[in-house]
């Protein structure tokens, strides 16, 4: 019994390390790891669940949706792609569950230039900006990982000259 209790307080004493502050999701995962071992409930045992278990889910997300590969694969099956809201409150999330990782990084720059692409997509869409393939191909260049338009629905310019 004794034993135990060492270990119940040392548990403690690594999951208060991690309490309040950023922690990675490996860490996270060793510290749930040893407190199921443990079994034994402890309020910080749950907390710790909890925020591993939303921490694990946004990875997942995060990595499904948006920087895999297989990210394609999912828009294939119906699946659609984040909104920029949705990413923007993914990166919220990411700072509720003090999760450090280097895909927040890289999400905030796919929202970086989500918005960038935004940008210029209304510019070029604008009343009055001419849209044709020279266009389309900038924004290719820019953004390449955005979809674009398909030409048949893209506006081609117009010419001011009339005939009389």
């Amino acid at each position: 019994l004794r034993a135990r209790l060492v270990k119940v307080a040392a548990w403690e004493g690594e999951a208060a390390k991690v309490a309040g502050v950023k922690a990675d999701l490996r860490a996270l995962h060793e510290l749930y790891k040893d407190a199921e071992a443990l079994r034994i409930a402890l309020p910080a045992a749950d907390e710790l669940r909890e925020r591993y278990l939303a921490a694990k889910k946004w990875m997942g997300t995060v990595n499904n949706q948006l920087l895999r590969r297989t990210a394609k694969r999912a828009q294939a099956s119906g699946i659609t792609k984040p909104s920029i809201a949705d990413v923007e409150n993914l990166i919220t999330e990411a700072g509720t569950l003090m999760l450090d990782a280097s895909e927040i990084e890289q999400v905030e720059a796919r929202l970086h230039e989500a918005k960038a692409w935004r940008e210029q997509a209304a510019a070029l869409l604008a009343p009055d900006a001419p849209l044709g393939e020279a266009q389309l191909a900038e924004l290719a260049r820019k953004f390449p990982s955005q979809p674009l338009p398909a030409m048949a629905h893209v506006r081609a310019p117009t010419t001011s000259s009339h005939r009389h």
